[in-house]
């Protein structure tokens, strides 16, 4: 899913920008929960990827981590023990 540059990065898969802030990722991804769960007629690989996409951004570090290696132009990740901007 996220292994090739023609993949979708985990913010595409989110639908958001890389720069959105915190609070608006998790909105995001609520959301997104809720449009791919199979129990309400989602789709069960898309539910699995949007799981998969928090896992690698839903936190300060693991997204500051993750933008530092997929490159994120942008992207107002913080380092570990700094505040969001945002």
């Amino acid at each position: 899913m996220f292994d090739s540059p023609l993949s979708a990065s985990a913010y595409e898969i989110l639908d958001v920008d890389p720069t959105v802030d915190e609070v608006e990722l998790r909105r995001a991804y609520r959301l997104r929960l809720r449009q791919t769960h199979p129990d309400t007629g989602g789709d069960a690989a898309m539910f699995i990827q949007v799981q998969r996409a928090w896992e690698l951004v839903g936190t300060v570090e693991s997204r500051a981590a993750y933008d530092r290696r997929s490159g994120v132009a942008g992207a107002t990740a913080a380092e570990p023990g700094t505040e969001w901007s945002g």
